[in-house]
């Protein structure tokens, strides 16, 4: 029994062998394509951080020109209302 057991796996050894080979060899190549790729983006990282900073920084500003245009035709808009208000009353007079 047990030596139909070892010759059944050894069977499945020699069997068996050519696809681990090949998985051993294709897992090696997606560590080095991983390692490759480990290093571009650490390289892109150090690119794309003073970049973000700027953009906060520029969303920032780009909000605080908003602000002001929206302050600006408010007062702009209230000034047109007073004149168009004291017309009014000018003409009524």
């Amino acid at each position: 029994m047990a030596l139909r057991i070892i010759a059944t796996f050894k069977g499945n050894e020699m069997r068996f062998r050519p696809q681990l080979s090949k998985i051993v060899t294709l897992l090696d190549t997606l560590l080095e394509r991983a390692e490759i790729y480990r290093l571009k983006i650490e390289e892109l990282l150090q690119i794309t951080e003073p970049l973000q900073e700027k953009e906060i920084e520029l969303r920032k500003y780009c909000e605080l020109l908003t602000q002001l245009d929206l302050d600006k035709k408010r007062e702009e808009e209230k000034i047109r209302q007073d004149k168009e208000g004291k017309g009014i009353k000018s003409a009524t007079h």
